[in-house]
């Protein structure tokens, strides 16, 4: 009977050994020229309906096609073409466009660039019609024709509206999801809810135009050039309008204000 339950229990242990190896050999979600891919939910949430790239938008890479990153294939990237996409990623070659531009927001494609070598006029038009007549609220799409000596090329951007992206994959309480749509502040956000919307406690990063009067900046950390350059000041407050409000007192000719997540010493900066 011991020998039994002996038997049993080495049993039971190697199952447990072989299940975690195979989960620990399971294979890294990995680009074509082999950079590994970042977290991504494992069900699709954001599917918009959007023309041309609405197969794409809210996917991970990898269900994509041969995604290749932009930093380690740069000399692949420039024999196809000289425009900047503005992507970390990319694909060689979709359904319409010579290559196509890859952004993502928590692993998943939240920005699209088609690209096209060649467009003509009439490509162009037919284009945008496909565009125009299927729009989504939640993608803003930019239609660039790009003129060249002897051709005309075509950029086409579709841009998933941030917030709706965050709610498709994040649950949250109905009244803040309102609040974010609406672009309000409400102290029951997170930190990265906030963020989202460029609103609550945190620092912010002031940006006044040039003072030809010399008026005096008032308390906070500046930084500016010599001359006519604008002035920079950080800003610790509770909310955007706070931080306007107190940047107002310290200086003249207010251009903007945005929530940071780093100090500009860094260049990290988030606006």
């Amino acid at each position: 009977m011991k020998s039994n339950s002996f038997a049993l229990l080495i049993a039971g242990l190697l199952l447990v050994l072989t299940c975690d190896g195979s989960r620990a050999a399971s294979p890294a979600r990995l680009s074509a020229d082999g950079v590994e891919f970042p977290a991504a939910p494992p069900e699709r949430k954001f599917r918009p309906k959007v023309a041309l790239a609405g197969a794409i938008l809210g996917q991970r890479p990898e269900d994509v096609g041969r995604v290749f990153n932009a930093k380690k294939s740069a000399a692949l990237l420039a024999k196809r073409t000289t425009q900047d996409l503005g992507s970390d990623w990319f694909i060689l070659k979709t359904d319409s466009a010579d290559i196509a531009g890859l952004t993502l927001t928590d692993g998943r494609v939240s920005r699209v660039v088609l690209f096209y070598e060649v467009a003509s006029t009439l490509k162009i038009n037919n284009l945008r019609k496909q565009v125009e007549a299927n729009a989504d609220p939640a993608v803003k799409v930019t239609v660039k024709p790009i003129e060249h000596d002897r051709k005309q090329s075509l950029m086409i951007v579709f841009e998933v509206d941030p917030v709706e992206f965050y709610l498709a994959v994040h649950t949250i309480d109905p009244k803040i999801a309102d609040a974010l749509r609406k672009r309000t502040w409400t102290p029951e956000m997170t930190d990265d809810q906030a963020l989202l919307i460029g609103d609550g406690p945190g620092k912010y990063l002031a940006i006044f135009g040039p003072d030809d009067k010399g008026d005096a900046v008032g308390a906070g950390t500046v930084f500016a050039e010599g001359g006519n350059a604008d002035i920079r000041v950080e800003v610790q407050a509770k909310n955007k309008q706070e931080a306007r409000e107190q940047a107002m007192k310290q200086h003249k000719n207010l251009k903007t204000i945005t929530k940071m997540t780093a100090t500009p010493e860094t260049g990290a900066g988030k606006k």
